[in-house]
């Protein structure tokens, strides 16, 4: 929480990884530099394969709900989301999901 976050920031003191882990600071702790590359590679086609709209649009989601009530992240999700009906993506997504594409 905001007491082992200052804490941290205030001491600059180093994490290994299975406390990192556990205090949520990373979401998975790999055994070796070719695991962790592996994954990266993964992760980021995973990524890339998504709509960029959708990607950045999730990101900004996730942020505001972060600092926000449930019912303001709720209107900036419905925001958010009008706002990307008139897009190239979502055409594009549609299209896909009809063809049976990803």
């Amino acid at each position: 929480g905001h007491g082992v976050a200052t804490e941290m920031a205030i001491t600059a003191r180093e994490v290994r990884a299975e406390e990192a882990l556990r205090l949520g600071l990373v979401s998975e702790v790999l055994p070796t530099p070719q695991a962790l590359a592996e994954r990266v590679a993964a992760v980021a086609a995973a990524v890339a394969a998504k709509s960029p709209l959708a990607v950045q649009g999730t990101k900004a989601v996730m942020l505001h709900a972060r600092d926000h009530s449930v019912a303001e992240g709720l209107e900036y999700t419905a925001m958010m989301n009008s706002a990307r009906l008139v897009s190239e993506d979502l055409a594009e997504a549609m299209g896909a999901k009809f063809a049976l594409r990803q």
